[in-house]
């Protein structure tokens, strides 16, 4: 704990410098042991920031880095080294206009080099090589005279200068407020010259996400953009907006061109959701300059989300601009088995799971067990129910068929005297039926959806019931004269086929259900059904 309590000045020695101590805080996990050696890396590297959290042995909890004496020095270096890169540049900005082009460059330093430990490790030489030899005469051709051509070029070698040093943290009041200004410039830049995205990104800087996050967004929005003819997909990124996790919205970076609409749908992992089993919202997103936002999910009685694991899906809107149509042509539907809330054949982008509602702590976990418990009582009730139905339904069934069977040796050429027997028959059978289509009637899918477990084998039993109903209708028809014999023939066949499938099926289902054990958090399962 000495080490940590020095000062700012404090220069730490190189067994200190190299000893693997540090655990960086990354998203959601951390990493290490580090040496500073391989954090002063992971800075340089942008795989960590100055205010990314840190822990060692006899730390009480985890800091921000640039709170930790223990790294003042190594964030100093690299401010210094920013702090002088702008230095460098704001001077050739200022250089005499008559000066030439290629004299006033030399002023500029062949590369941003920073030491990495005790190496001489420069950043990429070829990228900053690009900027200087093609990009700046480009832009000072397009744009302006000599002179004047100079002056842009260096004021873009400024603004790279004052991205780098936003990264490292030195420059973070000042370029906060100039942000809006600087971004279109920033834009430019890196859409003119693609490696400049490796210190310079085309989107803000977002408070509402984390930095984790925010870098998946900057690697998508400067990735590569795709072609008309290209089968891959194009690189995109997804972030969570903290600023309501009850009613969450989502960043999406893409190089897609601006305009493309996409659609973002999540959907609840049911055993991690409280009070519920299901959950599902959807809303859309246009990319801007290759940023988008979604608007809040909520349900879909505008209810705030439940708290658990969601899965974000990011796919293709059914209405696209023609340039964004011809790029996603020809990339192939995905494969593997999507959610039945997907549209068939849909284009899937991206996916990304979340925890959303509020915080996965020991009272969600009690909550979420408690939530369970009631469950487990609440699908044997269920289980119950359905065997009742079942049990009914194949007596339906079974009933009509075999009072047609008993009309006469032939139903086809029914006399007057089975007709009234039939029709007695008929009235009484209908009761139950008209019963049975109350409870079925009752069944919408929002209330399927929200009230039941078993939702799909309360569906295959009102498929099977309204089946079974459809035979006995046919048989009535036959009875009743208004059905010949060629006509009811073809019809009987297929709908008794069906009716006694889906009778079986659902028999089936049930006992599936009565096998399957809960999941490992004590939630009754469902998989299969």
């Amino acid at each position: 704990m000495d080490e940590l309590q020095t000062g700012p000045q404090a220069s730490p020695n190189s067994a200190d410098f190299n000893a693997k101590r540090w655990f960086i805080y990354i998203v959601d996990h951390h990493e290490g042991p580090f040496s500073l050696a391989e954090v002063q890396v992971r800075l340089i590297e942008k795989q960590a920031l100055p205010d990314s959290y840190v822990w060692c042995e006899g730390m009480p909890d985890w800091s921000p880095m640039n709170e930790i004496a223990a790294f003042a020095s190594l964030l100093g270096q690299l401010q210094a080294v920013a702090g002088t890169l702008t230095g460098t540049l704001i001077e050739a900005l200022n250089a005499p206009p008559k000066e030439e082009p290629k004299a006033a460059l030399a002023a500029v330093p062949e590369v941003l080099s920073i030491p990495v430990a005790d190496s001489t490790s420069e950043l990429d030489a070829a990228d900053i090589k690009q900027v200087r030899d093609e990009a700046i005469p480009e832009v000072m051709t397009k744009k302006a005279s000599a002179s004047s051509g100079l002056k842009i070029a260096l004021s873009g070698l400024v603004i790279v200068g004052l991205a780098f040093a936003t990264y490292l943290g030195a420059l973070k009041p000042v370029t906060q407020a100039l942000s809006n200004a600087l971004q279109p410039k920033l834009f430019f830049l890196v859409d003119r010259v693609p490696p400049l995205g490796r210190w310079i990104s085309p989107i803000p800087r977002l408070d509402d996400v984390s930095s984790g996050d925010w870098e998946t967004l900057r690697t998508a929005a400067t990735a590569p953009g795709i072609s008309e003819t290209s089968s891959l997909a194009p690189q995109l990124g997804i972030a969570l907006s903290t600023s309501d996790l009850l009613a969450p919205s989502f960043y999406v970076a893409s190089h897609l061109p601006d305009g493309a609409r996409l659609e973002v749908t999540l959907e609840g992992i049911s055993e991690t959701l409280l009070n519920q089993v299901s959950a599902t919202a959807r809303s859309n997103a246009i990319i801007d300059r290759r940023l988008g936002k979604s608007t809040s999910l909520r349900t879909s009685d505008g209810q705030p989300l439940p708290r658990g694991e969601y899965v974000v899906y990011v796919t293709e809107a059914a209405s696209q601009s023609d340039a964004t149509a011809s790029l996603l042509a020809n990339i192939a539907p995905v494969t593997t088995k999507l959610p039945a809330l997907l549209p068939t054949g849909v284009k899937l982008l991206a996916s990304k799971t979340y925890f959303l509602g509020g915080a996965r702590d020991e009272k969600y976990e009690a909550q979420l067990k408690e939530f369970h418990a009631k469950l487990q009582a609440k699908v044997v009730t269920e289980l119950t129910e359905l065997k009742q139905f079942y049990t009914t339904l194949d007596a339906q069934l079974d009933s009509t068929a075999s009072v047609f069977a008993k009309a006469g040796p032939n139903p086809k050429k029914l006399g007057s005297v089975p007709k009234k027997a039939w029709f007695t028959f008929h009235k009484e059978w209908k009761k139950m039926a008209d019963q049975l289509r109350q409870s079925f009637d009752r069944w919408t899918p929002e209330s399927l959806s929200k009230d039941y477990f078993y939702t799909s084998l309360y569906t295959l039993t009102r498929e099977a019931g309204l089946s079974i109903e459809g035979v006995h209708q046919l048989q009535t028809g036959r009875a009743d004269r208004k059905l010949d014999n060629k006509e009811f023939e073809i019809k009987i066949g297929s709908a008794m086929s069906l009716a006694q499938s889906t009778l079986n099926q659902l028999k089936s289902k049930i006992e599936q259900a009565e096998k399957l054990s809960p999941s490992s958090n004590g939630m009754p399962r469902r998989d299969g059904l």
